[in-house]
């Protein structure tokens, strides 16, 4: 806590195998997050380890082994960090398992001969599973107090370390437990209670069908690519009507799962796109290269259109660096681009402004963007999708702003879409699988740079 500098939890704890009757110390470790309120203080990771708690624990050797639970990416500098922190007082045999995510992806590397992290993958996609040897703390003290030199046993024996990723749904859990069927009646009962929920609030309702499916960690050049789709027909057809004058930008968290082929429910574009947050206008008269250089983004040539690059998407109908431009982002972003543009440029640029629908009146929002282009374009009578002019656009957007009465308006448009449209429609809960296979160490689909196919 800030105002008392003491932690909000336990610093670290003793985990006790029942079986094996070992001691595991756990430590908990956020990355160097740098956005909290003023009432939390997030500690630097190389300042922690470096603290007088954090070398006492360690130097106690009262443990068996570390377990690293660690808010990070699994190769993430700061993983070593805390590693050899580690190493520099417990010694370079003492197993460390570090649990990582933060990055959304499965993925396992060794550290060292006696360490190893883990990510197993997202949103429960992934049930992981791993472990992780124990040091035989007796033997070692005996044979040290002998004087016995162990080493050779001990490169004879490699430590293990194990990890298996599992699909989360019903049937390969139920495979790996050697069971037909995968059913307890507090799950069944969750069952229903999800399945109902969905139907009080309109998630069942059909707006469309997909030709195909999309993902997304596939390059936006890609058909399938879910990335592609928003930053090339959604955006530019719903919200910025394929302007040249407009450019969205938007970090690429924003979409959080793959949309399957066949019928689109609004529970799947809530899957997709989860946050709903308000569209802004940044500002206007941006040049090109400020907001380049405000989001630190490499463009070496003229970019035709959208485009993704160091954690952000672009929406643009062509992109010159040294033209002047009106800049739109979601509620999430919106403040960051603003400060960042307010860095480069040197100015104090105005107050943001929601973007107004003047069809709805409300404020425009980024799931309905989905919603909308969906309902428009996606029609299940087999007809190809995509908007291929900029003959509609749904929002029509008004620039002022309406903070207050544009919220009320949202607020009672959404109660009333959600609790209204009901479908008798048989109430569905898919367990959404990803490749039987893991894929270790999977990567977005997005360079430094901008990707050079969608460079002229």
């Amino acid at each position: 806590m800030n105002a008392t500098n003491e932690p909000m939890g336990n610093r670290f704890t003793y985990l006790k195998g029942e079986h094996s009757n070992s001691t595991i110390l756990s430590f908990g470790f956020l990355y160097n997050f740098v956005g909290s309120c003023d009432i939390a203080l997030v500690h630097r990771v190389q300042d922690v380890v470096q603290q007088d708690w954090f070398v006492e624990v360690v130097s106690k050797l009262d443990y068996d082994a570390i377990l690293v639970m660690a808010h990070m990416h699994f190769s993430d500098g700061l993983v070593n960090v805390i590693l050899d922190a580690i190493r520099a007082i417990a010694g370079s045999d003492m197993p460390v398992q570090f649990i990582t995510g933060h990055s959304h992806i499965r993925a396992h590397q060794m550290m060292d001969e006696y360490s190893s992290s883990f990510e197993a993958g997202k949103y429960l996609d992934t049930v992981g599973f791993c472990s992780f040897p124990i040091k035989d703390r007796t033997a070692s003290t005996a044979n040290a107090d002998a004087g016995v030199d162990t080493s050779g046993e001990q490169e004879a024996t490699q430590p293990r370390f194990e990890h298996v990723f599992l699909d989360s749904n019903q049937q390969k859990l139920a495979d790996v437990l050697h069971v037909d069927v995968l059913q307890t009646k507090g799950g069944m009962a969750l069952t229903d209670k999800i399945h109902q929920t969905q139907e009080d609030m309109g998630l069942n309702r059909k707006i469309g069908c997909a030709a195909h499916e999309y993902r997304l960690n596939v390059p936006t050049s890609n058909p399938k690519s879910l990335f592609g789709l928003y930053i090339d027909k959604i955006i530019p057809t719903v919200l910025t009507n394929h302007s040249s004058e407009l450019v969205f930008v938007q970090t690429t968290g924003a979409l959080r799962y793959d949309l399957s082929k066949g019928t689109v429910l609004v529970d799947d574009v809530v899957i997709v796109s989860p946050f709903n947050d308000t569209v802004y206008n940044v500002s206007s008269n941006i040049q090109g290269q400020a907001l380049l250089d405000a989001l630190n983004i490499r463009l070496h040539k003229f970019a035709s259109g959208s485009f993704m690059s160091s954690g952000w998407a672009i929406v643009t109908n062509g992109f010159d660096p040294s033209k002047m431009y009106t800049v739109y982002a979601p509620h999430f972003n919106a403040p960051d681009v603003r400060s960042r543009l307010e860095t480069v440029t040197g100015k104090t640029l105005g107050p943001l402004q929601p973007l107004i629908s003047n069809t709805t009146h409300v404020e425009v929002k980024t799931t309905h963007l989905w919603i909308d282009y969906i309902e428009q374009y996606w029609p299940c009578d087999g007809s190809a999708d995509g908007a291929s002019s900029s003959s509609w656009a749904r929002f029509n957007i008004k620039q002022e702003a309406k903070p207050i009465v544009g919220g009320m308006l949202v607020g009672i448009a959404l109660v009333g879409a959600w609790m209204y449209v009901k479908y008798t429609r048989k109430a569905r809960l898919e367990y959404i699988t990803v490749d039987a296979t893991a894929t270790e160490m999977e990567q977005p689909a997005e360079t430094g740079d901008a990707e050079p196919n969608r460079i002229v």
